[in-house]
């Protein structure tokens, strides 16, 4: 192992580390599980010295929500947990199972952080990344009046031949930039240095605290060590600005690399009077993209959102709720006994979210959780779907034509065919964007102000699409099909009488030009093997609102028979009824 300027190699003092005690660092494990824990919090005194109040009670719930879920490792956001803390909590923290905890903790006045960690050192083994003085671990030796910790504690049946636990410490290395926080740039004392764990043949371990990515230096040390084999970068933050381009381009740089890496997110849910930070999750590695099962719906109905970025092979899941702590699984390789080649499907999923309940002091489990309020046109189009969430996302999908069917995974089975790939509002692009087209969580592709989007609103969707339904019953006799389910893509209606498989699709502000590429999309849909459906849009501009099939199509009554027979040259032509 090298030591590098700005990482700390843990593995130099834990020379007997047994691995197997922390399954998060276990080379061969085929399923990850992560807990979050994103609170929402008063902070006193924010712009002198910031004092996180009653967090106590909400600290120890969620250690034993993430030690009762049999995590692997589990994240504090920064400032949330204290380090004054960690005796009383030790039952968690050094148990003989349970987690790895990154804990990032309350900032500290530095005289006071060296009291402390001579204290902490005479009750543990504790390790400053900072190193070691004659008095015990060091604090930063730099300009300022206070640290902000972030604590990793190692529990003593980890390190063979030895029967004291360890709290592994560092500090943050960069403070945040004088619009987001004035105070850290005048006095955060600023670290030098931060733990890397990782120990022979499994995976790694990088932990680092919220601006410490603005630290260029650093950001590449991480990047090489996390790019160096499998692993986990732990960025645990306080964050107004969670998709600020430069944590979004770390995470960009993070998966240009063949390695197994993942990038596990803590972030505060909110600090009032502050408005919403939250986005904390889990972003990884995936060799191809998953595929839509029923585990969409669960991990939505428990605050979860989903979103593929195939382009650098990532995927990821954000938390929308506040308040909560979460637990994510997803998949780094292909499990045992599965057929040879078969998917490495990333596969996230939130298994369980508890909400804070004050009358009772802790979390709580509660399903479900939905992630955000919704304008009262979403409300009416989704109880006109009566189905599912992904149902819903497909649908509504389907009848913007943003389900592209060149995007299916040949390799997967037919009744699988529709990945998070496939749908255009789960594809991020480069900035992360979390595009669910009824979901108005605050920073949704197309929300406006915050993210600037062509992306229309979801109040807009809900209202021209329940106007495009009204004018096909009304007008085509077509209805949405009832017993809609993800294995029926690109089929989401039929005629009310004759049951004709039908693909409707809208087509608002309608030009020659975007009447040809939407004859393109239903040929691409029409030559899929073992696709049959008749194509119907929905065409309106200022004067008109018509029903419309592929030109050429021979039997408006029937599903076409030869898809190679059909192309798009002609564009679309009206249905006479």
């Amino acid at each position: 192992m090298s030591e590098s300027d700005r990482i700390r190699e843990a593995g130099r003092i834990l020379t007997e580390f047994d691995d197997e005690r922390y399954e998060v660092f276990a080379e061969d494990d085929s399923q990850n599980i992560v807990t979050i824990w994103q609170p929402r919090g008063r902070v006193e005194d924010i712009t002198v010295f910031p004092k996180p109040v009653g967090m106590h009670s909400k600290a120890k719930s969620f250690l034993q929500r993430a030690s009762a879920e049999d995590a692997h490792l589990a994240a504090a956001p920064e400032w949330a947990y204290n380090i004054d803390w960690v005796e009383d909590h030790d039952d968690f923290l050094f148990a003989d199972t349970g987690p790895l905890f990154v804990l990032g903790c309350a900032p500290v006045q530095v005289d006071k952080m060296a009291t402390r960690l001579a204290e902490l050192n005479e009750e543990y083994d504790c390790y400053s990344a900072e190193g070691e003085t004659d008095m015990g671990p060091a604090v930063p030796d730099e300009p300022g009046e206070f640290v902000t910790p972030t604590i990793i504690p190692i529990a003593a049946n980890a390190r063979r031949g030895e029967d004291k636990d360890a709290l592994f410490v560092q500090f943050k290395n960069k403070h945040m930039s004088s619009r987001a926080n004035d105070v850290e740039l005048k006095r955060l004392c600023e670290g030098t240095k931060i733990w890397g764990f990782r120990f022979f043949g499994g995976a790694a371990v990088v932990p680092w605290t919220c601006s410490d990515v603005m630290h260029r230096e650093l950001k590449n040390e991480v990047l090489t060590f996390c790019q160096d084999g499998p692993s986990y970068s732990v960025h645990v933050q306080c964050n107004p600005d969670p998709f600020n381009k430069t944590w979004v381009n770390y995470r960009k740089e993070l998966f240009e690399t063949e390695a197994q890496v993942s990038c596990i997110v803590a972030n505060w849910g909110s600090v009032p009077p502050i408005g919403p930070f939250g986005y904390s999750g889990v972003y990884t590695t995936t060799d191809d993209s998953t595929t839509l099962e029923s585990e969409y719906n669960d991990s939505y109905e428990r605050g979860g959102l989903v979103a593929t970025q195939p382009d650098i092979g990532c995927e990821y899941l954000c938390l929308i709720p506040d308040d909560i702590v979460s637990t994510v699984i997803f998949r780094r390789k292909t499990n045992h006994g599965t057929p040879s080649g078969s998917a490495m499907m990333a596969d996230l999923k939130v298994s369980m979210t508890a909400v804070f309940d004050t009358a009772a002091d802790e979390y709580q489990h509660k399903t479900p959780v939905y992630p955000a309020p919704e304008p009262d046109p979403c409300k009416e189009w989704r109880e006109q779907l009566n189905t599912t969430p992904l149902n819903r996302e497909l649908l509504t999908a389907l009848l913007r034509a943003e389900i592209e069917a060149d995007s299916l995974p040949e390799k997967f089975p037919t009744n699988q065919k529709v990945s998070w790939k496939s749908v255009e509002s789960l594809n991020g692009e480069m900035s992360e964007e979390l595009g669910h087209l009824l979901e108005n969580h605050p920073r949704r592709r197309g929300a406006g102000e915050i993210t600037p989007s062509t992306r229309d609103a979801p109040k807009t969707i809900a209202e021209r699409l329940m106007e495009a339904l009204s004018f096909a019953e009304d007008e085509a006799d077509i209805v949405l099909k009832s017993a809609f389910d993800r294995t029926d893509v690109p089929v989401n209606a039929e005629y009310r009488v004759e049951q004709v498989p039908i693909c409707l699709t809208t087509l608002p502000k309608s030009t020659p030009n975007s009447e040809i590429d939407r004859a393109r999309w239903f040929v691409e849909w029409l030559r899929v093997d073992g696709v049959n459906f008749k194509p119907v849009a929905l065409t309106s501009n200022f004067s008109s609102s018509k029903a419309k099939t592929l030109a050429g199509y021979e039997d408006v009554s029937n599903m076409v028979r030869n898809p190679e027979r059909v192309d798009a040259t002609d564009g679309l032509e009206e249905i006479t009824l």
